[in-house]
């Protein structure tokens, strides 16, 4: 009987130490996945940073732009027609 009661202990002792171990391991790589998502978050705003276009020309002046172009103030020529598209993909772009 204090044979089995000695091998429990130590098997129990095992178990434990085991747990203990995989809590190390488990806290260890949650500070790695949250090191992971800043290093993530930095690369982003990196990313995002490049990708900004400066806005050259504002949508008041394309709106301007379209009312000036209109085919109804250019006897609906082609020309006028082509402007005014270009200048509404533009707008519709901003």
């Amino acid at each position: 009987m204090i044979m089995i009661d000695i091998l429990l202990v130590a098997v129990l002792m095992v178990v434990i130490v085991k747990y203990l171990n995989l809590q190390v391991q488990h806290q260890d790589l949650e500070i790695k996945h949250w090191e992971l998502i800043d290093k993530w978050n930095i690369l982003a705003k990196r990313v995002n940073a490049q990708n900004k276009k400066p806005q050259l020309i504002d949508q008041k002046l394309v709106k301007q732009l379209i009312v000036f172009c209109h085919p109804d103030k250019h006897d609906n020529s082609a020309r006028a027609k082509e402007l005014t598209q270009e200048l509404l993909r533009i707008r519709d772009s901003l």
